[in-house]
């Protein structure tokens, strides 16, 4: 059975209808990488994973791009901190099968319109929850449940295809580095400008039906000050 998601921490995509995100980007190179053993992994909290083989290596190339490795080590996080992706929100579609032909027909045909707006919902949410701690969500009230499924239901159309990649990989049981599931994984990265889905979320968040009274209100305006400052 196959399964895709996306996976995200803190990183998005961009505004309805407008050009072409204001700065070109490329691949990151490729450089060395490093695969510890299982139980090196095990021991550092690691998600246990083993590279056997990736799209690179029938053209002699030994390590995994500078975006995969990071992304297997680090996650999303750890994306937007590269150099490459500086101002920019990350996206990683992601999809596993049991054969490579299944994997790069999912790579060719992946659209990751729904995926995207789920995840921004979904960050969305994480930024009602960090911003106002002292506030039960019941304080939101309408105003919570409807910006969120707004940005769910909302089109982010700027997001630029930046590079993917799949990889035959062994994924180690957590704590039983000896029991193992072998399988082939694909990956698709995208990228939004981060001031420009910022915008278009303050907008959707100023759209959305007022406050109801004085709490929520506070409610309010300290996230739209947190999202001002910080973003998603």
């Amino acid at each position: 059975m196959m399964k895709s998601k996306v996976f995200e921490l803190f990183c998005c995509v961009v505004l309805l209808c407008s050009g072409c995100a204001s700065k070109k980007q490329t691949a990151p190179a490729l450089v060395p990488g490093s695969y510890p053993s299982p139980e090196a992994q095990a021991a550092a909290g690691r998600v246990n994973v083993d590279v056997l083989d990736h799209k690179g290596a029938a053209l002699g190339i030994s390590y995994l791009p500078v975006w995969v490795q990071t992304y297997l080590d680090r996650g999303i996080p750890g994306l937007e901190a590269l150099p490459d992706f500086d101002g920019y929100y990350c996206f990683v579609g992601e999809h596993a099968g049991k054969d490579l032909k299944t994997v790069t027909e999912w790579i060719v045909t992946y659209n990751m319109t729904q995926d995207i707006a789920a995840a921004v919902s979904s960050r969305v949410n994480a930024l009602f929850a960090r911003s106002t701690p002292e506030y039960p969500p019941v304080i939101y009230g309408p105003y919570y449940e409807t910006a969120v499924t707004a940005a769910a239901n909302a089109r982010y159309s700027e997001t630029l295809k930046i590079n993917d990649w799949w990889l035959f990989a062994r994924r180690y049981e957590p704590g039983k580095p000896q029991k193992y599931t072998d399988e082939y994984r694909g990956y698709v990265l995208y990228t939004i400008d981060k001031k420009r889905l910022n915008r278009q979320i303050l907008t959707i968040m100023n759209q959305v039906i007022s406050a109801t009274d004085a709490g929520q209100q506070r409610a309010i305006d300290t996230i739209r000050t947190v999202m001002e400052r910080e973003g998603l």
